[in-house]
């Protein structure tokens, strides 16, 4: 069935552009009800003038006609002054406000049809009225372009008509002169609204840019205050793991310096250091994703990740510090896989299972899955103090933290739950949470489920033992810095590799130029000495040997040019800080590969 057309089809405004047309049509409702106050003076005049040469009943019925003109005129502004309206009615009283004009119009132009005296200087009379009414319903009308010209055409074609039909060389004469007269009139009219609205654009554009600015000021400070809080809280989160590894260090070195040192204390102490150490690298991932999702650097492609090896991962990296805290940390096994970033969703859980951890005091921690349709909720549930009902949505802005006054509680930088839903937002998952204060709290993230894939039997649990160091040739190391050299150095050696450092491209080249040895892989840090780059001492040695090497480029430098820049020489690219056992499997990886 066809559908019934609008009388009255609305036109699409934007904010600016409603805001503007509110203000022209409340400017011209005030001016058009003082005129039309004023409508029985003229209305009189006229009728006085005519009264002896037109029948009494003509003119009464042209007053009729011409007073309930403006009566509908001052009724239809008062009614839009008065009555409260909103901008998505502005179409609608506009076609209203243009249809009162071209009948006011037509109420004046009827009397050359109505009144139309016989004597000539009362038709000419009768015309300078019309100008006079013309003249002042225009400009009353001005602050809309097709209110202008609904009086004027209204007015003006039956006078015109008129004059033109007739006989008389005079009327005709005097017709052109009125369409020339009313033409300039309308012109100059219409040039004078234009300048109103152009006014009023202005106006409202100012307007609009102070309130920008005073919003982006008012967003401005508080994002500062906000990074205040974070750099004051991130010195003295990072301070504290800084200042412990100094005791641990100091202790191992007089243990060690013993002529009988303790080798149980040893240990003990390096444990503590190396738990140190994790929660220090903790923080500086949770920077290091923090400013890579600022400049938008994170890949957002997604595809096939196992869910069970993830559960497991976490469980393995929460494990230990849940069991610090006295807490509990369960996971449940989970056989499906799912649509996502497997780097990224990892992060995610961690997140949230890290969140539960720092806001827990007893109880556990419970990470399980459910299966919704063709959707896989990974839910996250602890038994911490909850989050008020007030807080639930701020929890997930950039620095915000959760008021806590539980003895011992940790503090973070307020940045995990943010990341959470910035990464979530990435992929195209959905985080929900619900709490209850004093009871916990559950958080939910729902991905789609993928086809599951089969896992690589060579790949086994990374351990010191199952490292395969069997490579024929060595490992070539850059990096200007001593201590990341020497670090990395000692703990391939100590593995089973075989390793040649250097802290430039010029000295790799001279140690193969020296010793010429056979080399399996190069590893080498972006910056280095002399504004060089690791991929181009990549380059030169691959160019030096006359073949191509498996390479891998660490940085800790997080502008976004430096993946496009890897990502286009080929090399994979990972950043620093890099635990030493994700290092040993991406070099495991490294050496597998064939050139």
């Amino acid at each position: 069935m066809a559908t019934r057309p609008k009388r009255f089809p609305r036109q699409e405004f934007t904010q600016l552009q409603s805001r503007i047309m509110t203000d022209r049509l409340r400017a011209m409702s005030e001016q058009v009800v003082t005129v039309s106050l004023a409508s029985p003076f003229g209305l009189a005049c006229v009728a006085y003038a005519m009264a002896d040469v037109v029948p009494r009943e003509n003119l009464i019925l042209w007053l009729i006609i011409a007073g309930i003109g403006h009566v509908m005129a001052i009724t239809m502004g008062l009614l839009y002054l008065r009555r409260s309206r909103g901008m998505a009615d502005n179409s609608l009283w506009m076609q209203m406000f243009t249809l009162r004009a071209a009948l006011i119009g037509l109420s004046w132009g009827s009397s050359a049809l109505i009144i139309w005296p016989e004597r000539y200087d009362h038709q000419l009379l009768l015309m300078l009225f019309l100008v006079g009414f013309t003249s002042i319903s225009t400009i009353s009308n001005s602050a809309l372009r097709r209110c202008v010209i609904a009086v004027y055409f209204g007015t003006w074609i039956p006078p015109v008509a008129r004059l033109a039909t007739t006989d008389s060389h005079e009327h005709q004469s005097l017709a052109v002169m009125m369409v020339i007269f009313s033409g300039i009139m309308l012109a100059t009219l219409l040039r004078y609204s234009r300048q109103l609205l152009d006014a009023t654009r202005w106006r409202f554009e100012n307007v609009e840019l102070a309130e920008t600015l005073q919003q982006e000021q008012s967003r401005t400070e508080a994002a500062n205050r906000a990074k205040s809080k974070f750099l004051a809280a991130a010195s003295h989160d990072l301070r504290q793991p800084v200042h412990a590894l100094g005791f641990f260090l100091q202790t191992l070195r007089v243990s060690a310096e013993r002529p009988q040192p303790d080798r149980a204390k040893l240990i003990e102490v390096t444990r503590q250091a190396q738990g140190t150490l994790k929660g220090l690298t903790g923080l500086l991932d949770t920077l290091l994703d923090f400013s890579r999702i600022e400049a938008g650097t994170i890949p957002a492609n997604v595809e096939s990740v196992a869910v069970r090896p993830l559960l497991h991962t976490i469980a393995h990296q929460f494990t230990e510090r849940a069991q610090r805290k006295g807490l509990t940390l369960r996971v449940r096994p989970c056989i499906l896989s799912v649509r996502s970033n497997p780097v990224g969703l990892q992060r995610i859980v961690g997140n949230l299972v890290e969140n539960a951890i720092r806001y827990s005091q007893r109880g556990g921690i419970l990470v399980a899955c459910r299966q919704r349709g063709d959707k896989l909720r990974i839910e996250v549930w602890d038994t911490g103090q909850g989050i008020p009902p007030n807080e639930l949505d701020a929890i997930f802005d950039e620095f915000y933290q959760v008021k806590t006054s539980l003895p011992g509680s940790e503090h973070g930088l307020g940045l995990g739950l943010s990341i959470v839903k910035q990464l979530a937002d990435l992929f195209g998952h959905k985080i929900e949470v619900c709490s209850r204060v004093g009871r916990g709290s559950r958080f939910a993230l729902t991905v789609p489920i993928a086809e599951p894939e089969l896992e690589n039997p060579t790949m086994g649990p990374l351990t010191l033992s199952a490292i395969s160091p069997a490579v024929s040739g060595f490992l070539l190391l850059i990096d200007d810095d001593d201590d990341s050299l020497d670090a990395q150095s000692e703990l391939l050696t100590q593995v089973g590799y075989r390793v040649l450092t250097a802290h430039s491209a010029d000295e790799a080249l001279d140690l193969l130029a020296t010793r010429s040895p056979r080399l399996a892989a190069v590893i080498a840090d972006y910056r280095l000495a002399h504004n060089r780059t690791g991929i181009e001492a990549i380059d030169q040695i691959c160019k030096t040997i006359g073949r191509k090497l498996p390479a891998l480029i660490v940085t800790g430098d997080t502008s976004p040019h430096i993946d496009e820049a890897v990502a286009a020489a080929g090399h994979p690219l990972e950043r620093k800080p890099l635990a030493p056992r994700a290092f040993l499997k991406k070099v495991r990886i490294l050496v597998s590969r064939r050139p």
